[in-house]
């Protein structure tokens, strides 16, 4: 019998978790702000016990969403 090979399997090593301060701090909002977002599952976030994560990149495909969502916000001034 051989053994399978998981294809689903996450190398936890190479995960870039940010903290909710952290993840205020690059926003440039407040800490409640930020944990308010988290838990209206605004800005998606992992959960282990009473600590809260927000993965890098999860928190870039956020960003990049509301860029989408509203390009008029995002669009640098013209002179």
């Amino acid at each position: 019998m051989t053994d399978t090979v998981n294809n689903n399997h996450h190398d936890v090593t190479s995960w870039d978790l940010l903290t909710v301060p952290e993840t205020a701090r690059i926003l440039r909002i407040s800490r409640n702000l930020a944990y308010e977002l988290v838990a209206r599952n605004e800005i998606p976030a992992i959960r282990l016990g009473r600590v809260i994560r927000v993965p890098r990149h999860g928190l870039q495909v956020w960003l990049d969403r509301q860029v989408d969502e509203h390009p008029a916000l995002f669009d640098a001034p013209t002179a």
